[in-house]
């Protein structure tokens, strides 16, 4: 037994003072620095921190941001784009209309072919005539011109009208207005004008004007030319054409009896007057 005892001793371990038994603390884990414990090593280089990057840089620019839409900018551009287009067509309208009533005027013309009024004089006299020089004039002129209506489908209206009185030199000496008319289709009327000069003052070239119209009066007969502008329309059922005539009465020779400072046409048969557009 005293054996037994004493080999059972000697079989149980002697315990150190200062160190701990395995089994009051867990296994020491293993060391990774022993080699055959790494762990397997990953290939390639770690994920970059932060946003991801494109997959392709494109060298091309990109395309700009949408822009914010605001419904009162769509209308405004709306309401501008509708007022030109009503603009546009009124001027349109406009201009088709003044070349279709241009183009209808011009048609008319040719189909209806008005003919020009006749104009011939019928009586042409002066009276009180001084030219004295240097610069001393005076004059009346009395003009009687019949005008004739040829036309059987449009009236004329004389809507205004102008008289002028030159010498032989081509000088203005006098002018007047005289009061309109009208002639109705195949109709005849007389137009009396009458003109007056008192002094210088339309006499262009002065002195040597009215010594030249005082030459002319003592060898007893002088030159004048009587021109009238008519600014007219040609009127018919539902067409109208407005013109302005000019009707020259040129070369009329007025003879002056004695002393006297009146006269007379000296050919009373001087034909038509020349008529002008």
């Amino acid at each position: 037994m005293a054996s037994q005892s004493s080999q059972g001793s000697r079989q149980q371990p002697i315990k150190e003072t200062g160190q701990t038994s395995d089994d009051d603390h867990p296994p020491v884990a293993p060391n990774h620095d022993v080699p055959g414990n790494d762990p397997p090593q990953v290939m390639g280089y770690p994920p970059t921190m932060g946003y991801p990057q494109h997959g392709y840089d494109y060298s091309y620019a990109q395309a700009p941001p949408a822009s914010y839409y605001n419904p009162h900018l769509y209308q405004s551009q709306q309401r501008t784009y509708q007022s030109s287009n009503f603009a546009r067509g009124v001027l349109l309208g406009v201009i088709f209309l003044l070349l279709f009533m241009c183009t209808f005027s011009v048609i008319m013309w040719l189909v209806t072919r008005p003919e020009f009024p006749i104009f011939y004089v019928k009586n042409f006299s002066v009276s009180n005539f001084n030219a004295t020089p240097p610069v001393i004039f005076t004059a009346n002129w009395d003009m009687n011109l019949t005008v004739e209506n040829p036309n059987t489908k449009q009236k004329i209206v004389f809507d205004r009208i102008e008289s002028f009185v030159f010498d032989r030199e081509d000088n203005q000496l006098a002018s007047s207005f005289t009061e309109p008319f009208s002639l109705e289709t195949k109709a005849s009327q007389v137009v009396v004008a009458k003109l007056s000069a008192n002094g210088t003052s339309e006499l262009e070239e002065g002195t040597s004007g009215v010594d030249k119209l005082a030459k002319e009066r003592n060898s007893g007969n002088v030159t004048f030319s009587f021109r009238m502008k008519f600014w007219t329309t040609f009127k018919a059922s539902w067409w109208a054409r407005r013109a302005i005539l000019k009707v020259l009465c040129d070369d009329m020779e007025v003879s002056f009896v004695g002393a006297s400072g009146n006269g007379n046409l000296a050919n009373k048969d001087i034909g038509n007057c020349l008529v002008f557009v």
